[in-house]
């Protein structure tokens, strides 16, 4: 299990039909407003759409090979959009 440092949620980093998981933090709630709002310092694990991430994926993924998985999917697998304070490893 993991746990999100920014909004203390635990989750598995796979789903049970092995599938990965991208956690989001929810929304927090806002009494002045009376609305949720997001959080200020949001992890979210959701790889950016793939136009804002085309200009990275070319300047820093090697030429595919044709050996196995391009290499550019490794790199957008493992973009995320915000890491808020980071994760931990929970027993759980």
């Amino acid at each position: 299990m993991i746990q999100c440092l920014t909004c203390g949620g635990t989750y598995s980093p796979t789903s049970a039909d092995g599938a990965t998981y991208a956690h989001a933090c929810p929304p927090v709630w806002d009494p002045p407003s009376k609305t949720y709002v997001e959080r200020a310092n949001k992890r979210d694990e959701n790889p950016p759409a793939p136009r804002v991430l085309e200009p990275l994926l070319a300047a820093t993924a090697p030429p595919h090979t044709g050996a196995g998985d391009d290499p550019k999917n490794a790199l957008r697998q493992a973009a995320i959009v915000s890491a808020g304070a980071g994760v931990k490893v929970v027993n759980g």
